[in-house]
């Protein structure tokens, strides 16, 4: 019975660990689906992967702004390689791969807060880049800019 239990205890442990962790701070990646403005699945070393991005927090698809807000992100990020750094934490309390992403020198997260389609989102201990996201945000609030302008967008806001 001790035994079983401890079997038990053991799989348990090892089944919740996180699928993976990265030594290096970034990772190369490809898009393989887009799920919302700040959510992706990725082919990240070989394996599917789920990616939120660091520090941004964009509409769901279903709420207003949210299907503008994945589009732009798939203008961003569709078709390129993309660059996946990590901060202090790797992964969220869901197990899901967090991280800053870059295409090129375009850092995307920021775009995406620049452009009002996601807003800053505080995560300690995981701030690199908060002083700029903050910034982005205050730019797109500033110059009415996505969802800062209205309450619910037009054709005209659907990126191209």
């Amino acid at each position: 019975m001790k035994q079983s239990l401890w079997i038990v205890i053991g799989l348990f442990l090892v089944l919740s660990l996180p699928s993976s962790t990265f030594s290096q701070e970034s990772v190369s990646a490809t898009v393989f689906r887009i799920i919302d403005g700040d959510t992706m699945i990725m082919m990240v070393e070989g394996k599917k992967e789920w990616v939120n991005l660091l520090a941004i927090d964009a509409p769901e698809t279903t709420q207003p702004w949210g299907m503008v807000a994945f589009n732009a992100l798939n203008v961003l990020v569709d078709r390129k390689d993309i660059r996946i750094e990590v901060d202090k934490e790797q992964r969220n309390h869901e197990g899901q791969l967090w991280g800053y992403l870059w295409v090129g020198d375009t850092f995307v997260n920021r775009e995406m807060v620049l452009n009002g389609h996601a807003l800053w989102d505080f995560w300690p201990p995981n701030t690199r880049y908060d002083e700029q996201l903050l910034e982005a945000e205050f730019q797109a609030r500033k110059n009415w800019k996505g969802m800062w302008k209205s309450q619910t967008p037009t054709a005209d806001d659907m990126p191209h």
